[in-house]
């Protein structure tokens, strides 16, 4: 017994169409004279008619692929532009015996949808006006659809939804799983890592993070590892604490440096002391009463005027103890409150004075880092000034004082609670 099989050729391309829609276009849809889609007409209730960012003229063919009404999809061309915009569907798409499986249409412009193909799918409509027009983007995987441009330079695709559609990869694009990459990575902007860690490098393959700064050709700051000679790790991590901080990697004065540690073969001991208002020699100009403002807490209070004060504190005992012990004087805290109404200027000086014969022969000021406030706060300051250079000469013909100007305007009232010196030696 012979078989025969026969092959039908049925031509599964659409005419090309001039634009897809990306979004509802809202309309009045009537499905033809005698109700069966021949002559049906979309008509849409404006002078104009902008499809996927290009304006339609008389005569564009499209096609409605993003209807919420799913029975108005399908393609049509621009019937008239007036007081209204109507749309009338295609000859090729007024039957439901010419809607074939797999017949597909190219777009030719848009700004999202130029060079797609979408493909029609089952279920096909048995009655048109009633039942879905289904189209889809990709005709070979069926149920993915590419909503992003049709070709975007060095764009990474990326899901765009649970229904598996795709888009080009954009600034607020999360990626749902692992990206490797082989070369360098740039960022115009951040990266972020949501519940992950960053890796540079792997296992055996050396990499490392790299920071600019604003400026150009100031230096990097290189983020990398090095052999711990076995298989140890290092940890870099803060701990719990009770304001945003800083922290500033000092100039080691070499190419190459090791950081101390508080633990381990080297470390920095540190020591504080606390100078009060005993320790003055002068509050200057002006009216000053000792206040006892807490329990065991006592300030020198200025009556307010409008007057420049120099407090002079003598830091002598205390540096020239420290020094004895090897430690040096990193900073320190000066503390003070204004109240009423802001000072018209504040600043401070750190001085040595040298004596030969009992008599003062030089002052050289020690470079101190620090602003120091000048507006009304409740609390009081706590401004930390840093010793630029912290290396002292201590002699017994050799003192140090510290100068705070207080430039008071007529109502502000100023409370000097002393400066906390903050000490640093280095050992191992």
């Amino acid at each position: 017994m012979t078989t025969n099989r026969t092959q039908t050729v049925l031509s599964p391309w659409l005419t090309p169409v001039r634009l897809a829609s990306t979004s509802n276009i809202a309309g009045t849809y009537y499905n033809g004279p005698n109700n069966n889609g021949v002559g049906a007409t979309l008509t849409v209730a404006a002078s104009s008619l902008t499809v996927d960012s290009v304006l339609c003229e008389v005569g564009d063919r499209l096609l409605l692929q993003t209807q919420t009404n799913t029975y108005e999809q399908g393609i049509y061309f621009v019937d008239s532009i007036g007081s209204t915009v109507v749309l009338q569907r295609a000859e090729d798409q007024q039957s439901v015996e010419q809607l074939k499986a797999g017949q597909y249409v190219s777009v030719g412009a848009g700004s999202l949808n130029a060079g797609n193909f979408y493909s029609l799918v089952e279920p096909l409509p048995n009655v048109i006006g009633t039942d879905a027009f289904v189209f889809n983007a990709d005709p070979s995987a069926g149920a993915v659809s590419f909503s992003g441009p049709a070709s975007t330079a060095n764009a990474l695709a990326v899901f765009s939804d649970t229904a598996g559609n795709l888009k080009a990869a954009s600034t607020a694009t999360t990626l749902g799983q692992s990206l490797s990459i082989t070369g360098s990575l740039t960022a115009s902007t951040s990266i972020t890592a949501t519940a992950g860690p960053i890796t540079s490098g792997s296992s055996g393959d050396a990499g490392s993070f790299i920071s600019f700064p604003s400026t150009a050709a100031n230096g990097t700051f290189i983020f990398e590892a090095l052999n711990a000679g076995g298989a140890f790790n290092t940890t870099l991590r803060n701990s719990t604490m009770g304001q945003s901080s800083v922290i500033s990697l000092p100039d080691p004065g070499a190419a190459t440096a090791n950081v101390l540690l508080d633990t381990g073969t080297a470390n920095i001991l540190a020591m504080q002391q606390f100078v009060g208002i005993k320790s003055v020699l002068t509050f200057g100009t002006g009216t000053w009463t000792t206040t006892r403002v807490a329990q065991g807490n006592y300030v020198s209070r200025h009556t307010a005027g409008d007057e420049t004060s120099i407090i002079g504190v003598d830091l002598t005992p205390e540096i020239r103890v420290a020094a004895s012990k090897g430690f040096r004087l990193d900073s320190f805290d000066y503390i003070y409150s204004i109240t009423t109404l802001a000072m018209d200027a504040h600043s401070a000086t750190l001085d040595r004075i040298a004596y030969a014969n009992n008599v003062a022969v030089s002052v050289t000021s020690i470079p101190i880092t620090a602003t120091l406030a000048t507006a009304t706060q409740a609390n009081p300051y706590l401004t930390n000034c840093t010793v630029t250079t912290p290396a002292f000469d201590v002699t017994a013909d050799s003192k140090y004082v510290l100068e705070i100007t207080a430039n008071n305007s007529a109502t502000s009232d100023y409370d000097f609670y002393g400066v906390m010196l903050r000490f640093s030696k280095t050992i191992g």
